[in-house]
């Protein structure tokens, strides 16, 4: 029988450092955008939220013009592209709101949930 760490959460997720031995772990939720069930990263180092460019267009999702533009970098320095933003409603268990996520051609996750929607929690 498999024996599994009970120090490791369930909604983890290993993510392997290149360049060491060590892990990291990247949680990960399930979350309802504009009622559509779906899985997300909670990245408390990004400031700003992200839905991939596939999830937008399979979900149908209005993109918008980006109303506060930056220049966004990925963890290992590349630019990230992007193309407009895209805003619906947000619901993670009984929290409710609406949020404003940046429309990424290449992500690895379908939807990063950032500070900026994580403050809103309270």
């Amino acid at each position: 029988m498999p024996h599994r760490n009970k120090n490791v959460p369930l909604n983890r997720e290993v993510v392997l450092n290149l360049n060491s031995n060590k892990k990291k772990y990247a949680t990960t939720s399930e979350i309802s955008i504009d009622g559509k069930k779906a899985m997300c990263l909670i990245d408390t180092g990004a400031l700003t939220s992200f839905v991939s460019e596939k999830f937008a267009n399979e979900r149908n999702l209005k993109r918008e013009v980006i109303q506060n533009p930056k220049h966004w970098v990925t963890a290992d320095g590349t630019t990230l592209a992007v193309d407009g933003q895209v805003t619906v409603s947000l619901e993670v268990g009984n929290f409710v709101c609406r949020g404003s996520f940046i429309v990424a051609r290449k992500l690895a996750h379908e939807i990063i949930v950032g500070t900026d929607i994580i403050r809103k929690t309270g």
